[in-house]
């Protein structure tokens, strides 16, 4: 049992509100918002959430469009990571997936690592059975950018380069 937690719940208006602390170990708010497109008929939800404790402060945003028949079009993850409460993330990962008319899905992920100065983007494609079409990884670290193809049939290429940092400090070099 913890004592002192505590846990509490608003509305105002279209958003929800919720609010839970443990004193010494976390504190979390989490708040939901869903608005409807008169037009469309469709809806759109953000979810945020704030979670802090002893190993830096998290916070994530989730927002997923839906259409008129509550098919998911769209959604959009972001993750925030501040290890050493300074007000700046240390790690940043972005999600997004985006379904296509065929019933495939594009999904591209970007995520960034200011400790270990990397930076990764990756794009996927999918048919509507699943299968990958083709993906593409875009690699930044150490004054070089490598970047990484594979079609459907499985084959590979890659290519590296060094950036324009890596060129006026002198990294990257192979």
């Amino acid at each position: 049992k913890v004592h002192g937690a505590k846990s509490s719940t608003t509305t105002k208006g279209k958003t929800s509100t919720t609010s839970s602390s443990k004193p010494g170990l976390s504190t979390e708010v989490k708040s939901n918002t869903t608005k409807k497109n008169v037009i469309t008929g469709g809806k759109t939800d953000v979810t945020k959430s704030r979670y802090e404790d002893a190993k830096g402060v998290t916070t994530r945003k989730t927002k997923v469009k839906t259409n008129s028949n509550d098919e998911v079009k769209k959604t959009k993850k972001v993750i925030k990571t501040d290890f050493d409460k300074d007000g700046k993330d240390d790690k940043v990962t972005k999600k997004f997936t985006k379904n296509l008319k065929d019933g495939g899905k594009k999904i591209k992920v970007v995520k960034k690592d200011k400790i270990n100065k990397t930076k990764v983007k990756m794009k996927v494609k999918t048919d509507n059975s699943g299968d990958v079409v083709k993906t593409k990884k875009v690699t930044r670290s150490g004054g070089r950018r490598t970047v990484t193809k594979t079609d459907a049939e499985g084959n590979k290429t890659t290519k590296s380069r060094r950036t324009l940092k890596g060129f006026l400090t002198g990294k990257g070099k192979k």
